[in-house]
């Protein structure tokens, strides 16, 4: 079954190593799983190009400017970049108290060197995978949020024109109410019934 099967095939990968041999390998095998790399050897290369906002970014620790600790914090700080997956691979920083030190700081991942191709594809498939879900996720929230204004709309106008109708209504009933009075009024002073234009004018209105 082909892991990457459902991370769409443009997906563009961010590495980031000063180690130029290191960072060679790990480029290789990214585009053996079908993906589009940039490289990065630095601290600041890799915040410029993370303005371009890859589908991952993989991040060495030992950097030369700043360590990859502090490019993590400041990817995950910044609203625009904090939703990218950044996984920390190292062949220095291996231990335990590192591993969680990264995590803790923000990493979705952390893979110490050695690291065979295979598990690299896999950690990768898995961290897009992820991202994809939470997008899917944030998308399906934002459009019940829609629908969900949407009727609270059409609840609102409904609830306003039937106050509406219910005021038309309740002057109708009034406007009755008074020419009945009237008619009724006239028919006890009139001894030879209602005048034909009263029971007419009486007839209109409750048709209305």
């Amino acid at each position: 079954m082909n892991q990457n099967a459902s991370i769409p095939m443009n997906a563009t990968i961010l590495t980031v190593d000063d180690n130029d041999a290191l960072r060679y390998t790990l480029t290789r095998t990214l585009r053996s799983g079908g993906y589009t790399v940039t490289e990065a050897r630095n601290g600041t290369e890799a915040l410029r190009l993370a303005d371009q906002l890859p589908d991952l970014i993989t991040l060495d620790l030992n950097l030369p400017d700043f360590d990859g600790f502090e490019v993590c914090r400041r990817l995950k700080s910044n609203p625009q970049t904090a939703h990218i997956p950044i996984l920390h691979i190292s062949a220095t920083f291996v231990d335990a108290e590192h591993r969680v030190r990264g995590l803790e700081g923000g990493a979705d991942a952390y893979l110490a060197e050695p690291i065979s191709g295979n598990e690299l594809l896999a950690t990768v498939g898995a961290l897009l995978r992820m991202k994809q879900a939470e997008r899917e996720a944030r998308l399906q929230t934002a459009e019940t949020e829609r629908a969900r204004l949407e009727l609270k709309k059409a609840h609102d106008e409904l609830e306003r024109r039937v106050r509406e109708r219910t005021a038309e209504l309740a002057a109708k009933t009034e406007e009755i109410r008074e020419l009945t009075g009237r008619l009724l009024k006239s028919q006890m002073m009139r001894e030879d019934g209602w005048p034909a234009n009263c029971t007419t004018a009486l007839a209109r209105c409750w048709r209305l």
